[in-house]
């Protein structure tokens, strides 16, 4: 396991370097495996490798294979990369709401987690995704979302001024898409924002100069992008800069340096058959050819666009298909554990609780009395402990039949519930006998609620003619009192209190005692 636990270190550590050793890392470790989460983690990873190297398809097959896993066996950890790399390589397929589906799976995963800068990874791709939509004003709520979520996250301190220029980077890209070019400005003044030397610094600068009409200038900024994209590991990434470019470009007017990118962006496609991505490709192209009056590569740039439309409008719907199915497939799951939950829930009372009365049983009892010595720390605190016998019950069941009987229990449960209420623990701990424990009562608290109980009682008139002590049912309890209770054996204290009833009993019936022990 040792060797195992070395192994995904190494990958971790390489992964934004090297995602060519990180796949192979993956392989052999998958080769290797011998456990499930072994191969969840290989999955993800291997996924993630193939996500960088731009092979979109194989990494998607790797990621779904390993959220497969992950979700059967709640590995929370893996559960969120899995969740914000299928997010991402649907936004690359152009699929916003599957992508959005998964991230705010992961949104929910993380609150659960109260993992704050997980959640502020989110909301910047949520916004991201709002933001290749469209949806400027959602985007900027997520993104201000992002930057306060960043800003609360303890781990994240020391990077919290490089984060702001982050976020403010992002709100100039908002402001630019929605065509506010001079607030852009005032925030792309910013001295910390001009040092900043992050790609979406100068793609900002691109596209603020083409809205203003400085040709010149935002094809230089082009430029600059260009040159950083050719030496970026990651070809995922390097190919949803380039078709940002490709559209800015366009929009200045542009038409020579933006067919130069989209033979780039082409290049770098021809490992991942990405329909979407071609698709919106060709739209460039006919856009582009048009400006340049190329009549021969129109018409090829028209033809491949249909021929790719229909592949990716069937691609489109069975991915609504998918996402469906698994929502359906999302609310079976919710329902079934929710079923198993109530199943769970009604064994549990069975086991714990007596089904004629619903009072605790001797089981439910002892657990819930581990419970009530594990919260005690205080040696102060007294604990009463009572045994309640009803007198001569075998008497009225000969009489009146186990039906009656089992009324005559039943009431007496709920006069003992309703004298006790919340601040004790009631148990039908026999035929006829109950127990019950309060704490922080003295003893003469204790005597004044045994007086109401059997007052309760013979208010409620349960005739019996067999008795000898009343015309009617009574009970008879014994209680002790004792302080320091945490460091008494309770079924001692149980003992004592049984002791004390049969005082009662033998003596009288039809009354009761509290004893105070120690």
């Amino acid at each position: 396991m040792a060797i195992r636990t070395e192994q995904m270190k190494e990958i971790l550590d390489i992964r934004f370097d090297d995602p060519q050793k990180e796949k192979e890392l993956c392989i052999q470790m998958l080769s290797e495996s011998k456990d499930r989460y072994t191969e969840a983690f290989g999955r993800t990873y291997l996924g993630d490798a193939y996500h960088t190297l731009g092979q979109v398809d194989a990494a998607l097959c790797e990621l779904r294979r390993g959220l497969e896993l992950s979700e059967a066996d709640r590995y929370e950890d893996l559960l969120f990369i899995l969740y914000n790399l299928i997010g991402i390589i649907y936004m690359y397929r152009d699929d916003e709401q599957s992508a959005l589906d998964y991230f705010f799976n992961g949104i929910e995963l993380s609150e659960k987690m109260n993992d704050k800068m997980m959640q502020a990874t989110l909301l910047s791709n949520i916004a991201y995704a709002y933001k290749v939509a469209g949806a400027y004003d959602k985007a900027e709520r997520m993104t201000d979302r992002f930057y306060q979520m960043i800003c609360e996250a303890a781990e994240n301190k020391s990077n919290v001024e490089l984060d702001r220029i982050s976020y403010e980077t992002d709100k100039i890209g908002l402001y630019l898409g929605r065509n506010e070019p001079d607030k852009a400005w005032e925030l792309m003044q910013l001295s910390e924002i001009q040092a900043d030397t992050g790609i979406e610094k100068y793609i900002n600068f691109a596209l603020y100069y083409g809205i203003k009409g400085n040709h010149k200038q935002c094809a230089m900024y082009i430029d600059t992008v260009i040159s950083i994209l050719s030496e970026d590991v990651n070809r995922y990434e390097s190919v949803l800069y380039q078709f940002e470019i490709i559209r800015i470009a366009i929009d200045a007017g542009l038409y020579e340096k933006a067919l130069q990118i989209s033979e780039i962006t082409e290049k770098l496609m021809e490992e991942n058959v990405n329909v979407g991505k071609r698709v919106k490709l060709m739209e460039y192209r006919i856009e582009i050819y048009e400006a340049l009056g190329r009549t021969d590569e129109l018409s090829e740039a028209y033809k491949r666009y249909f021929e790719y439309d229909t592949i990716y409008e069937e691609e489109k719907k069975q991915a609504a298909i998918t996402r469906i199915r698994r929502k359906i497939e999302l609310i079976y799951e919710i329902d079934r554990k929710s079923q198993i939950e109530k199943r769970q829930a009604e064994l549990s009372d069975k086991r714990s609780n007596d089904e004629l009365t619903g009072l605790y049983n001797r089981w439910g009892l002892k657990n819930r009395i581990k419970q009530l010595y594990s919260e005690n720390d205080s040696t102060n605190t007294m604990l009463m402990a009572a045994i309640a016998d009803v007198d001569f019950f075998k008497e009225y069941n000969d009489t009146y039949g186990h039906i009656a009987g089992d009324r005559c229990l039943k009431s007496v449960a709920d006069i003992l519930k309703h004298n006790i209420g919340e601040d004790g623990i009631i148990c039908r701990y026999g035929g006829d006998e109950f127990l019950f424990v309060m704490r922080d009562i003295s003893k003469a608290q204790a005597e004044q609620l045994l007086s109401k109980i059997r007052a309760g009682l013979s208010d409620e008139y349960i005739e019996n003619s067999r008795s000898g002590v009343s015309d009617r049912v009574t009970i008879s309890i014994g209680a002790v009192i004792v302080k320091q209770f945490a460091a008494m054996d309770f079924e001692t204290l149980i003992h004592e209190a049984d002791m004390t009833l049969y005082e009662v009993k033998n003596s009288s019936k039809n009354g009761y005692r509290v004893r105070k022990l120690g």
